[in-house]
């Protein structure tokens, strides 16, 4: 089962891992730390929600990412059209907003990774979740 940490996470472990590519050996791991280490901070609250302190050392502007998630899967899939193929059993509604599953993930990661022009960070991103996909299923 994938951990799905909030969007500020996700960001500041990929800021870690190009500053030390070495930790992308044991990601939850790291995620976690993070996690912990924002909530401890007052950055985040423990729903990953970002605080007024987050705002005001201005790591995200004054509204929260959530405010524009879309209230639908057909607001989310018109919202990013490369989901639009796959069959709605795919998307899950989380706290953190729209998720998608395993299947998604590998079509997607293998879309790019056979794009001759997706872009080098594209492909990074690709390969790093066909290795957390084998890791966790």
């Amino acid at each position: 089962m994938r951990v799905l940490y909030p969007k500020l996470v996700e960001e500041a472990y990929k800021y870690i891992v190009e500053a030390e590519p070495s930790v992308k050996h044991a990601p939850n791991a790291i995620k976690a730390e993070i996690y912990s280490k924002m909530v401890n901070d007052g950055i985040i609250d423990e729903n990953g929600e970002p605080t007024q302190e987050c705002v005001n050392r201005g790591f995200v502007d004054g509204g929260s990412e959530l405010e524009h998630e879309p209230a639908t899967l057909a607001e989310f899939k018109e919202l990013y059209p490369c989901y639009k193929e796959y069959d709605d059993s795919h998307f899950s509604h989380t706290e953190q907003g729209w998720a998608i599953d395993w299947y998604v993930m590998k079509s997607l990661s293998l879309k790019v990774l056979n794009d001759p022009e997706s872009t080098k960070e594209q492909r990074e991103f690709a390969c790093q979740a066909l290795q957390e996909i084998e890791w966790f299923s």
